[in-house]
């Protein structure tokens, strides 16, 4: 029996689409098996996350891959929440205080 996999959420997107473009401009362009050993992820699970496909990234994944881009998660995360509005579809708890 076929199981839908979980959609992609709009911030998954981002993020994918955010470290595909790091790699992208990075001076020497990593290959995936570099990005995989440097992430202790496997060079397929790199590409799925890049070409967002399969399950989306673990927040382990996220950090990892931050830090190998030389990026702070936490710095990475509210640049991405500031591109897309899944705070404001009811999440009061979670919306920060100006």
């Amino acid at each position: 029996m076929a199981v839908k996999g979980r959609q992609w959420s709009e911030l998954e997107r981002l993020t994918a689409e955010y470290f595909a473009r790091l790699r992208e401009e990075s001076d020497d362009a990593p290959s995936y098996r570099r990005i995989g050993a440097g992430t202790n992820m496997t060079h397929s699970r790199v590409i799925d996350i890049l070409r967002q496909r399969n399950g989306t990234p673990t927040l382990l994944e996220f950090a990892s891959l931050c830090r190998f881009f030389g990026k702070d998660p936490a710095d990475v995360l509210r640049e991405l929440e500031q591109e897309t509005d899944f705070l404001s579809k009811g999440d009061v708890h979670h919306e920060r205080e100006e």
